[in-house]
Protein backbone atom coordinates (compact mmCIF):
# COMPACT_ATOMS: atom_id res chain seq x y z
CA UNK A 1 0.00 0.00 0.00
CA UNK A 2 1.36 3.41 -0.92
CA UNK A 3 2.04 6.20 1.58
CA UNK A 4 -0.77 8.27 0.06
CA UNK A 5 -3.27 5.48 0.61
CA UNK A 6 -2.21 5.16 4.25
CA UNK A 7 -2.68 8.89 4.81
CA UNK A 8 -6.15 8.86 3.24
CA UNK A 9 -7.29 6.31 5.81
CA UNK A 10 -6.28 8.46 8.77
CA UNK A 11 -6.16 12.21 7.99
CA UNK A 12 -5.61 13.15 11.66
CA UNK A 13 -2.44 11.06 11.84
CA UNK A 14 -1.26 12.63 8.60
CA UNK A 15 -1.76 16.14 10.00
CA UNK A 16 0.08 15.29 13.23
CA UNK A 17 2.92 13.67 11.26
CA UNK A 18 3.29 16.75 9.03
CA UNK A 19 3.36 18.99 12.09
CA UNK A 20 6.01 16.88 13.83
CA UNK A 21 8.09 16.76 10.63
CA UNK A 22 8.09 20.56 10.53
CA UNK A 23 9.52 20.88 14.05
CA UNK A 24 13.19 21.24 14.82
CA UNK A 25 13.08 18.91 17.87
CA UNK A 26 10.03 16.62 17.51
CA UNK A 27 11.26 13.87 19.84
CA UNK A 28 12.17 16.37 22.54
CA UNK A 29 8.69 17.90 22.27
CA UNK A 30 7.06 14.49 22.71
CA UNK A 31 9.25 13.68 25.72
CA UNK A 32 8.49 17.05 27.34
CA UNK A 33 4.76 16.60 26.74
CA UNK A 34 4.88 13.16 28.38
CA UNK A 35 6.83 14.61 31.34
CA UNK A 36 4.26 17.42 31.61
CA UNK A 37 1.33 14.99 31.76
CA UNK A 38 3.14 12.78 34.29
CA UNK A 39 4.00 15.82 36.40
CA UNK A 40 0.36 16.91 36.50
CA UNK A 41 -0.77 13.44 37.59
CA UNK A 42 1.83 13.04 40.37
CA UNK A 43 1.59 15.21 43.51
CA UNK A 44 4.56 17.43 44.38
CA UNK A 45 5.83 19.63 47.22
CA UNK A 46 5.50 23.05 45.53
CA UNK A 47 2.17 23.06 43.70
CA UNK A 48 2.07 24.36 40.13
CA UNK A 49 5.68 25.65 40.00
CA UNK A 50 7.07 22.80 37.92
CA UNK A 51 3.81 22.40 35.97
CA UNK A 52 4.08 26.01 34.81
CA UNK A 53 7.75 25.56 33.86
CA UNK A 54 7.14 22.33 31.94
CA UNK A 55 4.09 23.82 30.22
CA UNK A 56 6.14 26.80 29.07
CA UNK A 57 8.92 24.52 27.79
CA UNK A 58 6.42 22.40 25.84
CA UNK A 59 4.91 25.56 24.35
CA UNK A 60 8.38 26.87 23.43
CA UNK A 61 9.41 23.60 21.79
CA UNK A 62 6.19 23.45 19.81
CA UNK A 63 6.97 26.87 18.30
CA UNK A 64 10.51 26.03 17.10
CA UNK A 65 10.30 25.17 13.41
CA UNK A 66 12.99 23.83 11.12
CA UNK A 67 14.97 26.44 9.22
CA UNK A 68 14.10 26.51 5.55
CA UNK A 69 17.10 25.93 3.26
CA UNK A 70 18.21 29.04 1.37
CA UNK A 71 16.86 29.37 -2.15
CA UNK A 72 19.51 29.90 -4.82
CA UNK A 73 18.44 32.51 -7.29
CA UNK A 74 20.09 32.02 -10.65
Amino acid sequence: MSQLAKNKNNPRKSRIRRYLDSLRFPVLLILMAIAFVADILLPDVIPFADEILLGLLVALLSRLKRKKPPVDEA
